[in-house]
């Protein structure tokens, strides 16, 4: 990202099932959070195409 430097911040991707099976834990996440975004809404599928294909496994449908 423009204007940030290398190893100073991380991306993270956190599957629903975690947020709901540790909502504390992810509530205080929010609160130190610099941006979040949720993967459900159509326009951040958009946003983070490449960095979701470049991350998440590939599913051929076998």
């Amino acid at each position: 990202m423009p204007g940030r430097r290398p190893g100073r911040h991380a991306d993270l991707l956190v599957p629903a099932v975690l947020r709901e099976q540790h909502p504390r834990w992810f509530a205080a996440l929010l609160l130190i959070a610099d941006r979040v975004f949720d993967l459900r809404f159509g326009p951040v599928h958009v946003a983070l195409h490449d960095e979701l294909v470049a991350h998440l496994p590939v599913h051929d449908g076998a």
